[in-house]
């Protein structure tokens, strides 16, 4: 099951290559808290290598490029997802020229075309890309929609990937977003 989340995450890049605090804050009237865990019990991930950390919640785990995956990338996973094959959260770092992966990322990859608007990112100007797929809950709303970013610090490009963006807790880990380096 592992290898098939890992299969399934290296296709969900490839297709974004081939075919990201942030300014992800919370509605003015919306106040969001780390109320569904402990916040003393969220950890935090730093990547020294390319410099960067966030916070997440402790029962979610953490996939590195090292477990078989032919690129490097930090892949956060909800144990509740790993058999449906949604990702999470994932971060990659970009070799090909900035503008190149944003004109990529404005296409359709399997759902409705995306959606691009200029955020910050943890300081930094980048792109957002909304891409909602097909399938619907019991109560209409769509079942999987992607949250993209894509943003560049200190020459490195950064690409940021959840399916899980209606979830508060997802916003809060993304707004915790930092370069060390």
């Amino acid at each position: 099951m592992k290898k098939l989340l890992f299969l399934t995450i290296s296709m969900l890049f490839i297709a974004a290559a081939c075919n990201q605090q942030a300014a992800v804050q919370p509605a003015q009237n919306q106040t969001i808290t780390k109320t569904d865990t402990d916040p003393a019990t969220w950890k935090t991930y730093t990547n020294t290598k390319y410099g960067f950390e966030f916070e997440y919640p402790a029962d979610k785990y953490l996939l590195n490029g090292s477990d078989g995956i032919d690129f490097e990338n930090t892949v956060l996973q909800s144990k509740s997802d790993a058999d449906n094959m949604t990702v999470y959260l994932a971060v990659r770092i970009e070799t090909k020229p900035f503008e190149t992966v944003r004109q990529q990322l404005k296409k359709a990859v399997g759902g409705s075309v995306p959606v691009e608007s200029a955020i910050t990112f943890a300081g930094e100007n980048g792109y957002a890309f909304v891409e909602k797929y097909p399938g619907t809950n019991e109560d209409g709303s769509v079942s999987v929609s992607s949250y993209e970013v894509l943003v560049k610090h200190n020459g490195t490009i950064y690409y940021i990937l959840t399916q899980k963006y209606n979830l508060d807790e997802i916003k809060l880990i993304l707004s915790s977003f930092k370069f060390t380096k």
